[in-house]
């Protein structure tokens, strides 16, 4: 009988060998992670740039980057649920850490909170697969299109 097991990432085809790495030896992404969230964060803090912020930028810059940053470190082509995994965390990261300093200067409403969560997630794991695909086709060499 056969045994199938699923990876989640595979390593770009740069050398001949086609092995996947088990998923317990996927690098830790918890540098782009970090680097995503400073960036929502950074367009929060800032009063100007939180204008931008409005239409939600900070957490298409954060999923987006986040991925990327993480695919192009580390040379994988990952899946998309890990992508989003990835995206979601850092775009979670990035909105508490701003709704809690907004939460502490000014006070605010729960439901305004449970709002940027909810919003955070949709548009930071979407656009983290938006950019996992750009990174697969640029590291592929196929124009982007």
């Amino acid at each position: 009988m056969k045994e199938i097991i699923r990876f989640r990432a595979v390593p770009m085809p740069e050398s001949d060998h086609l092995s996947e790495p088990a998923p317990s030896a996927l690098p830790s992404p918890k540098r782009s992670i970090f680097y995503g969230a400073a960036i929502y964060f950074i367009i929060g803090v800032i009063p100007f740039v939180n204008k931008l912020n409005l239409y939600g930028i900070g957490m298409v810059l954060c999923g987006g980057f986040t991925a990327y940053h993480y695919i192009k470190t580390h040379k994988l082509f990952l899946s998309y649920w890990e992508v989003f995994r990835i995206s979601v965390t850092a775009t979670l990261l990035g909105c508490l850490a701003l709704d809690a300093l907004q939460l502490l200067l000014f006070g605010g409403y729960v439901a305004r909170l449970l709002y940027d969560i909810a919003v955070s997630i949709v548009v930071g794991g979407l656009s983290g697969i938006i950019s996992a695909s750009i990174a697969r086709r640029a590291f592929r060499g196929a124009p982007p299109s």
